[in-house]
C-alpha cells in the first residue's frame, strides 16, 4: 500500500513515479491539436482546389488562422501555458500530477464554453469585418475570457472538491496514468471542434457590419436591419402577387 501524508494525499515517491511517466506523454495532446488543424487546412485546400505543395499548405494555414481558427489559436495558446504552469510548475503535495491533469482537463469541458459563445457572438463583426482596433479588442477579449475561465476552473477543481473526487476515483485504478494521458487529448479534440464550429458559424451568420468611424459613434442596429429586411421581403411578395393577379386577369379577358 502506498504511504499517505497527513492530508490523505499520495506520498512523494508514489507521485514521482507516475508523474514522471505522465510527463513523457504530454506531447500527445499537441499531436492531436496539430492533426485537427492540419485536417481543416487540408480541407480548405481541397475546397479552393489548390495544389498540394508546402507553400500552398502554409498559406492555407495562414487563412485558417485568420478566420476559422482564430478563436482556437487564441484559446489554446493562452490555456496551454496556464495549464502546464499549474500542473507541472506549481507543486502541491495534496495531489499528484495525474490527478491534477484529469481534474483540470475534465472541468475545462465546462468552463471553456463562454469562449465558444464569445467567438460565435463577436468574431463575425469584430474580427472578420472589423478594423484593426476591433480585431485587437476581439483578441484581448478572447484572452480575458480564457484567463477568467481558467481562474474559475481552478476554483472549482481545488476549492470545491473536484480534484479530491478525481483522486478518490483514480487511486484504486491500476491504469490511472493511462487515463491521465488520454483525458487531455480527448478534451482538446472536443474543445477544438467546438471552437472551430463557433468561428465557422460566426463567419456564416455575421450579416452586414457597419464600422464605427473615428468621429461618429453609431452601432449596427440588428433590429432595424431585420425590420428593413422584412419590409423588403413584404414588398417583393406584394409585387409578385400583383403580377400574378394581372396575368390571371389577362388570361380571363382573352
Amino acid at each position: 500500500m502506498n504511504a499517505t501524508n497527513v492530508n490523505g494525499a499520495d506520498s512523494e515517491p508514489s507521485c514521482l513515479e507516475s508523474d514522471t511517466l505522465l510527463a513523457k506523454f504530454t506531447i500527445l495532446r499537441y499531436a492531436v491539436l496539430g492533426s485537427i488543424i492540419s485536417c481543416r487546412v487540408w480541407a480548405q485546400m481541397n475546397k479552393d482546389k489548390k495544389t498540394c505543395t508546402p507553400a500552398e499548405f502554409f498559406w492555407a494555414g495562414c487563412r485558417f488562422a485568420m478566420h476559422e481558427g482564430v478563436g482556437l489559436l487564441i484559446y489554446f495558446s493562452t490555456s496551454a501555458m496556464m495549464d502546464n504552469f499549474s500542473i507541472f510548475l506549481v507543486h502541491d503535495d495534496a495531489y499528484c500530477d495525474y490527478v491534477k491533469m484529469v481534474a483540470l482537463y475534465s472541468m475545462s469541458l465546462v468552463t471553456f464554453l463562454p469562449n465558444c459563445w464569445f467567438a460565435y457572438r463577436f468574431q463575425g463583426r469584430m474580427w472578420d469585418s472589423g478594423e484593426l482596433k476591433w480585431q485587437i479588442l476581439f483578441g484581448v477579449g478572447m484572452v480575458f475570457m480564457t484567463m477568467a475561465s481558467f481562474v474559475v476552473r481552478l476554483f472549482l477543481v481545488f476549492h470545491l472538491g473536484w480534484a479530491k473526487a478525481i483522486r478518490d476515483l483514480l487511486t484504486p485504478i491500476p491504469g490511472k496514468v493511462v487515463i491521465a494521458v488520454l483525458v487531455p487529448p480527448i478534451a482538446d479534440a472536443l474543445q477544438s471542434g467546438l471552437l472551430i464550429l463557433s468561428s465557422y458559424l460566426a463567419e456564416a451568420s455575421k450579416g452586414p457590419y457597419v464600422d464605427i468611424p473615428d468621429n461618429e459613434a453609431h452601432e449596427y442596429d440588428a433590429e432595424a436591419y431585420h425590420e428593413e429586411s422584412f419590409t423588403a421581403r413584404s414588398a417583393t411578395a406584394s409585387s409578385f402577387s400583383r403580377e400574378t393577379y394581372d396575368e390571371e386577369d389577362e388570361e380571363e379577358e382573352e
